[in-house]
């Protein structure tokens, strides 16, 4: 089971879990969100300083239980004014696949 999350600076999400290539479109994460924006974005205008995602996402949704160990990856994306898109990641390795480890505790 694959589970992604996609959350952008204005709290828009998209979440699916994923069994053998297939998307379940009745999964929700039920992450909870919160944002912190300088600027304006995505306005050509002004100059963005940044933005910070706040998330809390329930475990309970990921079926996992107390002691297990996760595999997952987090990446960040932005395109600013020069037009670059540049990535940063934690936890992949040299193809992409999830290596961050993440072990949850037994209580």
């Amino acid at each position: 089971v694959t589970y992604v999350l996609q959350i952008a600076p204005d709290r828009t999400l998209y979440d699916a879990r994923v069994r053998d290539n297939v998307a379940d479109a009745h999964w929700a994460s039920h992450i909870t969100l919160g944002a912190d924006l300088d600027g304006t974005l995505n306005d050509p205008r002004d100059e963005d300083e940044e933005w910070l995602i706040e998330s809390a996402l329930p475990l309970a949704s990921l079926e996992a239980k107390p002691g297990d160990t996760l595999l997952m990856s987090i990446e960040r994306c932005d395109t600013p004014k020069d037009g670059v898109h540049s990535c940063g990641a934690w936890g992949r390795d040299g193809n992409g696949a999830p290596v961050g480890i993440v072990v949850l505790p037994t209580r």
